[in-house]
């Protein structure tokens, strides 16, 4: 009975572990998106103040680029041309 409720307790204290620190990955992506996003708008305002509009090239986005490995992954959807819908509309 010991055991069973020892490892219980081993296996709980684990996952809440885990739990918690992919909890913590996360908001740390997402509080550096916020850091980067804060600054886009003080430079906006910035802009604002001396009536400048920003260029293209101006912008930092490079937080929301996709890594081109991880498209490997995702398959690859072949249209369906021959598609019917008439038997909908009988």
């Amino acid at each position: 009975m010991k055991r069973v409720l020892l490892s219980t307790l081993i296996f709980g204290f684990i996952t809440i572990f885990l739990y918690a620190e992919e909890n913590k990955s996360i908001q740390m992506k997402q509080s550096k998106r916020q850091i980067e996003l804060q600054k886009q708008i003080k430079l906006e305002k910035e802009y604002a103040k001396t009536g400048e509009f920003k260029k293209g090239k101006d912008y930092n986005l490079s937080y929301a680029e996709v890594n081109a490995s991880t498209l490997d992954n995702v398959p690859t959807l072949v249209p369906d041309y021959e598609f019917d819908m008439d038997s909908v509309y009988d």
